[in-house]
């Protein structure tokens, strides 16, 4: 990014050309740094074709009906399918933080030659990022914006109580119903699709997550829950974890979907984005930017939510 500076600062020649270089190199560093990725990223397909002059993002959820049949002698009508569509809408929203650096930062570094400081251009990078990976998984209900884990389509398992514990919950559980449980949640949208789709994805909570990698399975083996649960399902090929699912209107939450750009995308019409450094009183300030346009689901009946767990 080109940064440009007009001539109202108070900086020497020196200073304001240090100060120029030192935060172009800043802009390159920020953007060539391996940024681990939070949670969203690795489970939904995101999207960047939505132009980030738009202000309003459209999609049609899809339910595919119909059936064929056996041809007789080609004479007759074929059956008919076809495809029920649903317009949804939603606004596209911006989000900023700035940082900066005072007139005597800049002119300490350019008497000594030392490097502006990186890091608040990072941090402001990892801000806007962890309030993506929030919207992408969690929502916004002031914006009217769905996240994954409380997706308002999606199928439901009413998960049943213990026959020992008497609650839903698996802390009281029996092994074998934890696993009737995470069985069920994929048979639910094969069920309910007509086996037109197939969860390969399960978020768990973190504690629940915990739960099944150390319980066994049964009492005459060392295997555990949920390495037998991606054995024998032949669906979920991935179980993972999520602080978010913790607490979700007051219960443990967990989500199986399939994760498939077909299915469900999130749409980022804008990545994290520098503008030019802004003098303010005795501070050059940089604007940071993003836009997000929400979490587009194709098909509903792809995702499964189960609460109580």
């Amino acid at each position: 990014m080109k940064f440009i500076y007009d001539s109202t600062n108070k900086l020497d020649a020196g200073e304001n050309a240090f100060l120029r270089r030192e935060l172009e190199s800043v802009a390159v560093e920020v953007h060539e740094t391996e940024y681990p990725q939070l949670k969203a990223r690795s489970l939904i397909p995101v999207s960047h074709a939505t132009n980030t002059g738009a202000e309003m993002e459209t999609w049609q959820t899809q339910d595919g009906v119909g059936k064929s049949a056996i041809a007789k002698g080609y004479s007759g009508k074929a059956p008919r399918v076809d495809v029920a569509l649903t317009d949804e809408s939603q606004r596209i929203v911006g989000l900023v933080d700035s940082y900066g650096y005072s007139f005597q930062e800049a002119r300490n570094g350019a008497l000594v030659g030392r490097s502006l400081e990186a890091q608040r251009a990072l941090v402001a990078r990892e801000v806007i990022e962890t309030d993506l990976d929030s919207l992408m998984l969690l929502g916004n209900s002031a914006e009217g914006m769905d996240g994954l884990f409380n997706l308002a389509s999606a199928l439901t398992y009413a998960v049943p109580n213990g026959t020992v514990s008497a609650a839903p919950e698996w802390e009281g559980k029996l092994s074998s119903e934890i696993l009737i449980d995470l069985n069920a949640m994929v048979s639910q949208i094969r069920l309910n699709s007509k086996g037109i789709e197939a969860p390969n994805v399960l978020a768990l909570p973190i504690s629940s997550m915990a739960l099944i990698s150390e319980r066994s399975a049964g009492n005459n083996t060392d295997t555990t829950i949920l390495k037998y649960f991606l054995a024998n399902n032949g669906f979920i090929k991935e179980v993972v974890d999520s602080h978010y699912l913790e607490d979700i209107g007051g219960a443990k939450r967990a989500c199986a979907f399939s994760r498939d750009k077909t299915r469900l995308e999130a749409s980022v019409p804008q990545e994290f984005e520098q503008f030019a450094p802004q003098h303010e009183s005795f501070e050059t300030v940089i604007n940071c930017h993003a836009r997000y346009g929400g979490l587009k689901v194709y098909r509903p009946k792809s995702v499964i939510l189960a609460s109580n767990i």
